[in-house]
């Protein structure tokens, strides 16, 4: 790692420099032309000053950071491997005079690192500038610095990206430089539209502009509408990191009318003059023609979305190809114990996610048509590829690891730009009384999660019992997201497991119970060729192998009570499945031992206790493995219980109102149409059967509008109601069941410990 002087001690290691020398670099740099001296002075005593060794790197290729640098002294060569980074190393620009900035692609679109910077020489001195002093800086010159510091950016990153990307580095450098040397470098905000119209006039598009390439981020394409009053907003087809795009072709596709460019995201764009398209040579004019993006169907023949379509458009419209560790849930796998929650609460001190959020519906297969399920984006913080977190923070205490994580330092001074910015609510501010920094009480901290950073796992994936819920790389886990996106440049983030987890299999659990079953088996033989006595011999050590798959059982409790530390002895999912395995070997290990009789007295006790446990387990196995496909069906957006009665409680209300506008004889005939909460658990009212049959009675009968009106809402708001009294039961069954299972846990430990006291007694007697 390159050592790091600060004041006389960097002087003192290179005699060669001065301070004069630093403020004339800042002074030389055309991104600072316009600052005053005091602004100069300011950033120079705010930023590391730093010094390097030959040979030393400053930072690497595809690595993430915050800040860029101005060359003070010597010489800086800033390249890449060839073929991937399994080729030669290629030297791309050499910087050799003071005042020179590299690395500033980190500040513009938050995009990782395009090329290596290497130290060349004995004493290489930069000035490191944080994006935090730069946004203070920017906002003292109206926005200049930045703007300048984009277009002065446009060569350099155009030719960056042809030497670098697998398919345009085909090209020659003749031609690179040719199109590098008109192109034009354009920010676009998230949310931000540019019109791209068939004449191009009054467009944001530069003049004599032929193509288009994207340099980061992702754009959505959608027909503009038309003069005659088509229908707008069909969407043509997504653009992603590298896509190059000929806009005669794309404007034709709108249907005459144009199309609109709308960034998904933070994104950068350059644009491509015709004149050096026309220019190139017949063998580079045909590579770039072959790989000009077309735009491709998303929809069906029919023009009617589908659900894969939808689930991208829910996805990009959540803003979700944006994180590089994205949290997500498995619905139909959750079983909405809260573990996940509290896992977090118990290591951080405080729940740093929530199990609100949009619910999405994706098939469970992409090439299967009718097999659905529901996926929850919980509130948690995704680390995104371009964090709008990051902007404005005043003292850089939210910052990015080179491997891609955000996280939040202790200096933090609880000023909320980090929470505010979040576009999707993902930080919080968390109290913290007499907090001090810098001599300063700070009542707030900013909090999001830093994926249990110092932690081998993020503990809300470890502690889920069904393994619902995983952390992922979008582009790479949802199939239809990598489709549509065509060929993304995966942002691979973080330690591995953290970032990107892989879909969870099942061959454990089934070997796991394979091994309980052979065991059981083994017992059942021996059982069957042992002496009939249960005190010695095989029969003795099945009833100590039976009391330990008991205990093995009874140590779930245990281990979920550990959430919270260090040390938790595995993966809380891999405990459930041995916690099942355990309780059915206990239990036959229990008749092996007993060789199927009951006895009298307390063991006759524990033997009705244990086949009681056993059986109230399977039951809780079946519940657990029901009610999560049927509340996800009811609940609609109240994946949490306190929201399913909060909406219940608003329904409820709602529905008196209605009732007081409509006539009472059609409401009470109304309301025997109506399902009871059981009877919506059947097959027969689930997925919107009982929706459209409710509608299908209203549009039988003649009625006033308004009358229909009152009625329709009432009914609908009715059903609802029921759908949440369903939800409310599942909870309350679930609750119940469990509380039976804990007695009978407890009372089935109770007599055995009797029963081993006993067998104790009597052998030593």
């Amino acid at each position: 790692m390159a050592a790091t002087w600060i004041g006389k001690t960097l002087f003192q290691s290179a005699p060669h420099l001065s301070p004069q020398d630093f403020r004339d670099a800042l002074r030389a740099a055309p991104l600072l032309q316009g600052a005053a001296d005091v602004h100069l002075k300011q950033l120079l005593s705010q930023c590391p000053k730093r010094l390097y060794r030959r040979g030393e790197v400053i930072y690497e290729q595809g690595r993430f950071g915050h800040s860029l640098f101005i060359l003070v002294g010597g010489e800086v060569h800033l390249g890449a491997r060839e073929r991937g980074g399994e080729g030669a190393w290629q030297v791309r620009r050499a910087l050799r005079a003071p005042g020179e900035v590299f690395g500033e692609e980190v500040v513009l679109g938050a995009a990782p690192r395009a090329l290596t910077a290497v130290a060349e020489g004995e004493a290489v001195a930069v000035v490191e500038v944080e994006l935090a002093r730069l946004t203070r800086l920017d906002r003292l010159l109206d926005g200049r610095l930045l703007e300048r510091l984009a277009l002065s950016r446009s060569r350099d990153a155009l030719l960056d990206l042809l030497r670098g990307h697998p398919a345009l580095m085909a090209l020659s450098e003749r031609a690179r430089l040719a199109l590098a040397e008109g192109a034009q470098l354009r920010l676009m905000a998230r949310g931000a539209r540019l019109e791209l119209s068939p004449q191009l006039v009054g467009s944001a598009v530069p003049a004599g502009c032929s193509h288009l390439l994207v340099r980061a981020g992702v754009f959505k394409l959608t027909a503009a509408p038309s003069p005659a009053g088509g229908a707008a907003g069909r969407v043509l087809a997504y653009l992603n990191e590298g896509d190059v795009v000929h806009l005669a072709p794309l404007l034709s596709a709108g249907g005459g009318a144009g199309v609109l460019l709308e960034a998904a995201e933070r994104g950068e764009v350059l644009y491509l003059e015709a004149g050096a398209v026309r220019g190139l040579s017949a063998a580079d004019r045909q590579l770039l023609e072959a790989l000009e993006f077309t735009p491709r169907p998303l929809q069906g023949a029919a023009g009617a979305p589908n659900t894969v379509f939808q689930f991208v458009e829910s996805l990009l419209s959540e803003g979700a190809q944006e994180g590089m560790s994205l949290l997500t849930i498995n619905l139909d796998h959750c079983v909405r114990c809260g573990q996940c929650v509290r896992a977090c609460e118990d290591r951080h001190g405080h729940a740093r996610m929530t199990r609100r959020g949009k619910a999405l519906v994706r098939r469970r297969d992409v090439a299967v048509a009718g097999e659905h399920q529901k996926v929850l984006i919980p509130t948690s913080c995704r680390h995104c590829a371009n964090p709008e977190c990051m902007i404005g923070c005043p003292t850089g205490a939210i910052h990015r690891a080179p491997s891609g994580e955000v996280d939040i330092k202790d200096s933090c001074i609880g000023c909320a730009s980090c929470a505010n910015r979040c576009p999707y609510g993902n930080i919080t501010m968390v109290p913290t009384p007499e907090r001090e920094v810098h001599g300063v009480v700070r009542d707030l901290i900013a909090s999001k999660c830093n994926l249990c950073s110092g932690y081998e796992e993020p503990n809300c994936v470890h502690n889920c019992p069904t393994g619902a819920i995983l952390r992922v790389e979008p582009t790479a886990y949802f199939e239809e997201l990598a489709e549509a996106l065509g060929e993304p440049l995966r942002r691979a983030a973080g330690e591995a497991g953290k970032t990107a987890t892989a879909r969870r299999g099942g061959r454990g659990a089934w070997a796991l119970w394979l091994g309980t079953l052979a065991a059981a088996a083994a017992a059942l033989a021996a059982s069957a060729w042992a002496p009939p006595s249960p005190w010695g011999g095989p029969r003795l050590w099945l009833g100590v192998g039976a009391a330990l798959a008991m205990a093995a059982a009874l140590a779930l409790a245990g281990r979920r009570r550990a959430a919270g530390r260090r040390a938790q002895g595995g993966a809380l999912r891999v405990w459930t499945q041995v916690h099942l395995a355990a309780g059915a070997l206990a239990l036959a290990l229990m008749v092996a031992h007993t060789g199927g009789r009951a006895g009298a007295g307390l063991t006759a006790a524990l033997w009705a206790l244990t086949w009681g446990e056993v059986l109230l387990g399977a039951a809780g196995w079946w519940l657990y493995r029901v009610t999560p496909r049927l509340l996800s069906e009811l609940e609609g957006g109240a994946q949490v219980e306190e929201d399913a009665a909060a909406e219940a409680r608003a329904s409820a209300a709602a529905r008196a109102a209605l009732e007081a506008a409509a006539p009472p004889e059609q409401v009470a005939r109304l309301a025997l149409w109506l399902p009871g909460p059981l009877a919506l658990l059947s097959p027969r009212y689930r997925a919107g059967a009982a929706r459209e049959r409710l509608r299908g009675l209203l549009a039988a009968h003649p009625l006033p509008e308004d009358l229909r009106g009152a009625l329709q809402g009432w009914a609908e708001q009715a059903l609802r109601g029921r759908e949440l009294e369903a939800v409310a039961r599942l909870y309350a069954l679930r609750r119940r069941w469990l509380v039976c299972h804990l007695a009978a846990a407890a009372a089935v430990l109770v007599l055995m410990i009797a029963h081993i006291a006993a067998v104790g007694a009597a052998l030593l007697g």
